[in-house]
């Protein structure tokens, strides 16, 4: 359901473990009627936003250093090549 995969990636760019999501997205599947996923599943959505925020942040701190002249462009367009 896209409910509990954007709750369980809402929650998963905050601290906590996957444990803990997956009691979370679990309680709420059951709140509305719905199986819970499994434990697999929500690691999986707990990871992938976790990389996902990562490498904003990254990319971010990139544009900055770019911006401030402390890195050459030529990194954002390695970047951008990956």
């Amino acid at each position: 359901d896209p409910r509990l995969r954007r709750l369980a990636r809402r929650l998963g760019r905050r601290r906590g473990t996957a444990a803990d999501i997956h009691r979370a997205v679990g309680d709420y599947a059951w709140k509305l009627g719905l199986t819970r996923p499994s434990y697999q599943q929500i690691r999986l959505s707990v990871n992938d936003a976790r990389m996902r925020q990562a490498a904003r942040r990254a990319t971010a701190q990139l544009l900055l250093e770019i911006e401030l002249g402390a890195r050459p462009i030529t990194d954002l367009t390695r970047l951008l090549e990956e």
